[in-house]
C-alpha cells in the first residue's frame, strides 16, 4: 500500500489535490499551488509563440548585442516539455497523498480520462471535418475529396487517435502533429501507479529519490547510446526526428520523470524543513533559469536538421531546468509572487483548450502575414501585430471550448467519481 504523511503546509498551499494535464481544475482553488499556474501559463505561451512563427515566411530577428532573443520564439516548442514536468509532479503528488486501493485507482483513471478525452475527441473530429471541406489546411497531400475515400484514408489514423496510440500507429496520413503529446501523457498516467507501487517497497525517502535519479540517468544514457548507434552521431531531418525521436512515448519521458523526482523531493523531510525565500531556493531558481536561457536562446532546428546534441542531450537539459525552477517556486523563492498573478492564472485555466484549439487559428496567421507584410517595414513589427490577432482568436476559441466542453466534463467527473476520504498515515 502506497502513501505518505500529508505534506505540511507550504507558504503557497499544500501539494495539490488538483489534477492537471495542460490546464488547471476549475473549482478547486483552495487545493492549488498558485505558482504552478504561472508555470503552466508560461508553458502554453511558449507553445503559442513558437507556433506563431510556423506560417511567418519572413525571418524574425530580435537582437540585443550578440544575443539572438528571437531564438526563444522559435524554441517555444519546449513549452510542451514544461507541461510534462508539471504533469509528472502534480499527478505523482496527488497519488502520494492517497492510499492506492482499487477504488482509488478506478477513480483516478476515470477522472484522468474525462479530464482529457472529451475535448480532445471533439477537436480531432472537428479537425477532420475542416480537412474535408478545406483540403488546403490538411498537412497531408494527394487525399481524395470523395467522402468514401476520405473516410477510408483517415480511418486508421482516427482509430489510433481514439485509443491514444498515434505516437506509434496511424501516422500516415498524420491528422495533426499538435496531438502528439496526448498519448504520451495517457500512457504515463497508466504506468505511474505501477511505478509508485514498486517505489513503495523502498522504505526510506532518501533511497526512493536516489532510485528515481538513478533511473533517470540510465534512461538518458540509454536513449543517448541508442541514438548514437542508430544515426552514427549524424544529423537527421526534422521530419524523421519528429516521428522517430521526439514523439514516441518511450522517447519522451525526460520531463515526466523529472516531474516525478520533483514530487518526491518536495515530499522529503529535508525539503519540507527548508524555509521559504532562503538562499538555496533562490540559487536553484536562478540556476534553472540560466540553464533554460542557455538552451532556449541558442538556435535549434534552424536548417531543419537536428544534430546529435539536439537529439539526445537538449531535452534532458530543458527538463532539468524546469525541475529546478518548479522546486524553488513551490518552496517560495524570490520569483514566486510573479508567477501567481491573475493574468497568468487565467491562461493556465484555459491552457488545455488553448493548446487544442489554437491549431485552427494557425492558418489564419499565415494569411494575415501575406496581407499585412507589404505594409510594414519591419518583419518583427508585422509578426507582433499578427501575433496579437492570433492570440485574440486563439483565446476566444479556447474560452468557448473550455466553457462548453472541458469544464462541464471536468465538473461532472469530479461529482460522480470521488476519491475515498482517507489517507494512509505512517
Amino acid at each position: 500500500m502506497l502513501g505518505t504523511n500529508k505534506p505540511s503546509s507550504y507558504k503557497h498551499n499544500n501539494v495539490p489535490k488538483s489534477e492537471t494535464h495542460l490546464s488547471s481544475e476549475a473549482g478547486s482553488k483552495q487545493n492549488r499551488i498558485k505558482v504552478l499556474d504561472g508555470l503552466r501559463a508560461f508553458a502554453i505561451l511558449l507553445v503559442l509563440v513558437s507556433h506563431s512563427t510556423w506560417c511567418f515566411n519572413a525571418p524574425i530577428v530580435i537582437k540585443i548585442g550578440e544575443a539572438g532573443l528571437h531564438n526563444l520564439l522559435y524554441n517555444g516548442w519546449v513549452g510542451v516539455d514544461l507541461f510534462f514536468v508539471l504533469s509528472g509532479f502534480l499527478i505523482t503528488s496527488q497519488l502520494l497523498r492517497k492510499t492506492l486501493s482499487i477504488k482509488t485507482l478506478k477513480t483516478y483513471a476515470l477522472r484522468r480520462f474525462f479530464r482529457i478525452a472529451p475535448a480532445y475527441y471533439i477537436v480531432v473530429f472537428a479537425t477532420l471535418i475542416v480537412y474535408y471541406f478545406i483540403p488546403d489546411m490538411s498537412p497531408s497531400t494527394n487525399l481524395s475529396s470523395d467522402i468514401y475515400s476520405f473516410v477510408k484514408d483517415w480511418s486508421l489514423p482516427l482509430l489510433a487517435h481514439f485509443v491514444f496510440l498515434h505516437d506509434y500507429l496511424g501516422r500516415v496520413p498524420y491528422i495533426n502533429g499538435l496531438f502528439w503529446s496526448i498519448p504520451v501523457e495517457i500512457k504515463f498516467y497508466i504506468i505511474l501507479p505501477c511505478a509508485l507501487f514498486l517505489l513503495a517497497n523502498i522504505k526510506n525517502s532518501k533511497n526512493q529519490i536516489i532510485a528515481i535519479v538513478g533511473l533517470y540517468i540510465l534512461y538518458v544514457l540509454g536513449k543517448t547510446i541508442t541514438l548514437y548507434f542508430l544515426y552514427d552521431g549524424d544529423s537527421v531531418e526534422y521530419s524523421n526526428y519528429f516521428l522517430a525521436i521526439r514523439t514516441p512515448f518511450h522517447m519522451s519521458l525526460d520531463g515526466l520523470l523529472i516531474g516525478v523526482l520533483c514530487a518526491f523531493l518536495l515530499n522529503n523531510p529535508y525539503f519540507k524543513a527548508l524555509k521559504s525565500h532562503t538562499l538555496p531556493m533562490n540559487v536553484l531558481f536562478v540556476g534553472g533559469l540560466l540553464l533554460f536561457a542557455a538552451n532556449a536562446f541558442t538556435p535549434h532546428f534552424v536548417q531543419s536538421h537536428v544534430n546529435f546534441f539536439e537529439q539526445s542531450i537538449m531535452l534532458p537539459l530543458f527538463a532539468l531546468s524546469f525541475g529546478l525552477m518548479l522546486v524553488s517556486l513551490v518552496r517560495g523563492c524570490f520569483a514566486s509572487h510573479f508567477f501567481e498573478n491573475k493574468i497568468l492564472r487565467y491562461f493556465a485555466l484555459i491552457s488545455y483548450s488553448l493548446y487544442l484549439g489554437h491549431l485552427f487559428v494557425i492558418p489564419l496567421h499565415g494569411t494575415l502575414e501575406d496581407v499585412l507584410e507589404p505594409h510594414f517595414s519591419s518583419s518583427v513589427l508585422c509578426w507582433l501585430v499578427v501575433f496579437i490577432i492570433f492570440m485574440i482568436c486563439s483565446v476566444t476559441l479556447a474560452y468557448i471550448l473550455h466553457r462548453t466542453i472541458e469544464r462541464p466534463f471536468l465538473e461532472w467527473s469530479r461529482k460522480w467519481f470521488k476519491y475515498p476520504e482517507h489517507y494512509h498515515q505512517k
